[in-house]
């Protein structure tokens, strides 16, 4: 009869932590180390790290048959962290199968990549896998000691350095260090010489901030799209504390650096869509779901790929992707701000004041066919950027004065549109009536803006909500003439 130890860790399948049962049978026959469960490549490489931790700690690996189970077997396993988990184990069943260390065992979780030395590494998805001690009760997990935290209630998370440390904290009762969690450190750029605007580009973007619209730019190069797009990333307000705890784990599933600035991602017009919507085989999160909670920008747009801008769209309505990978559907999150910028040709200077345009007839219409006509009517707000004309004076710039006045105001405005638990973006259709109040002439202007201009339901709605922006802007409880009047003139209407 074999010695049986069952350990318990944990895969992540998304944002989500699963439980996993690491089951060790350690049987007489021919010395092999089987690993069955869908270990991926990492976990089946464990054999030889583990092999080489347990002896570099003293112990002697078993020259017998070992199997190990990772159970629920129909769930794929991914992480190095099963090596100190499938570890502890094999030296409980062959050293330490006492009742008194397999009942603690019942109630510890273990998460650690092994070095060859038996040191214990930081695991990459703890701020995941942590939540694994929410699905059992009393239980804490052990991890490297070396590991960094931001979770908040970290209470029941534990660092040991080593195999013979978490071996004395089974069967000698001794403590191991407890890992306190670390406050966000949230660092406010204040410094607004690198933002160089315009004043008739001004309010446009204090509109575009404030209310987290989606925005199109169009104009030749050198016109500043760029540079406006990267000031509505510094304008930005900062995270809460609840998102940045959303963040952290978002970016715990990349090799991405995590930053408590909002997300300002910029991918480039080839990336592949794997890298855009995020990877199926892995389950790693793309450019889109890293983006959430910030800012998405897609520069020089009409060249990026016409069936990832329709991918996009779905997203931009439900503010979430979907990848199947591993058997599951894993829902990612994308709140993101799409901003977009653009040439209005080919040759960049179709209604330049500077320059002439090049284009054919051909050519024009080539162009415009690269971008859906669903994605753009997805953007609320769309604007003409031009090149000033030569010999004219550097005079209407904006201020630091006047952007630090915008700052406080978007502050104020997310504040106004965090009570009313949406911001105006993401005002939900069934509450429009209730938060996009209209006075009496500003409802006769929009029935008759509708009617003249035929627009359609989704531009009412999108109208609506940068009114609603505007009316928040200028103090105003309810949605004005004015109001409505302004809002018409950010939206692209033919």
């Amino acid at each position: 009869m074999g010695k049986f130890v069952n350990v318990i860790s944990g895969t992540t399948v998304g944002l989500q932590a699963l439980k996993v049962d690491v089951e060790i049978n350690i049987s007489r026959g021919l010395p092999v180390t089987r690993i069955v469960g869908l270990p991926d490549k990492s976990i089946s490489e464990a054999r030889e790290r583990v092999k080489s931790a347990i002896k570099s700690c003293g112990y002697k690996y078993p020259n017998k048959r070992v199997t190990i189970n990772l159970a629920p077997s129909d769930l794929a396993k991914t992480g190095s962290h099963f090596d100190l988990p499938i570890a502890i184990g094999i030296i409980i069943a062959e050293y330490f199968p006492f009742p008194q260390v397999l009942d603690k065992l019942k109630k510890t979780i273990l998460i650690g990549e092994l070095g060859l030395d038996g040191e214990i590494k930081k695991t990459r998805t703890l701020p995941i896998l942590y939540n694994l001690v929410n699905f059992i009760d009393n239980s804490k997990m052990i991890a490297s000691a070396d590991a960094k935290t931001f979770l908040p209630g970290s209470n029941s998370l534990f660092g040991a350095k080593s195999i013979n440390e978490v071996i004395e904290h089974l069967t000698k009762q001794k403590p191991l260090v407890q890992l306190s969690s670390r406050k966000f450190i949230i660092s406010k750029n204040d410094d607004y010489s690198s933002i160089i605007i315009d004043q008739n580009i001004k309010r446009t973007i204090e509109i575009v901030c404030a209310g987290r619209h989606n925005f199109l730019m169009t104009g030749p190069p050198g016109a500043g799209k760029t540079t406006i797009a990267h000031a509505i990333g510094i304008l930005q307000p900062s995270l809460s504390n609840t998102a940045l705890e959303e963040q952290y784990r978002i970016y715990s599933l990349t090799s991405e650096p995590f930053s408590t600035n909002r997300p300002f991602r910029t991918p480039h017009n080839t990336i592949s869509r794997s890298k855009l919507f995020g990877n199926s085989i892995t389950g790693t999160p793309g450019e889109i779901t890293l983006a959430h909670q910030g800012i998405l920008f897609l520069d020089e747009l009409p060249y990026f790929k016409y069936i990832d801008l329709i991918g996009i769209n779905t997203i931009i309505d439900k503010h979430q992707t979907t990848l199947l990978t591993k058997g599951y559907h894993i829902m990612l999150p994308a709140d993101f701000q799409l901003i977009a910028a653009m040439n209005p040709c080919k040759c960049g200077n179709l209604g330049s004041r500077v320059n002439e345009c090049t284009c054919t007839v051909s050519e024009l219409a080539s162009y415009r066919k690269r971008i859906p006509s669903s994605f753009t009517d997805r953007i609320p707000i769309q604007t003409i950027v031009d090149i000033r004309p030569k010999g004219s004076e550097v005079t209407d710039i904006v201020n630091a004065d006047e952007l630090k006045a915008m700052q406080n105001r978007i502050n104020n405005i997310y504040t106004i549109q965090k009570e009313r638990k949406f911001c105006n973006s993401n005002i939900p259709t069934e509450k429009i009536g209730n938060i996009c109040t209209l006075t009496t002439n500003a409802n006769r202007l929009l029935k008759t803006a509708t009617v003249r201009l035929e627009i359609s339901n989704r531009t009412i709605i999108q109208l609506l909500k940068i009114a609603r922006t505007i009316a928040d802007i200028e103090n105003h409880t309810d949605i004005t003439e004015d109001d409505i009047a302004e809002a018409i003139t950010y939206r692209n209407l033919k």
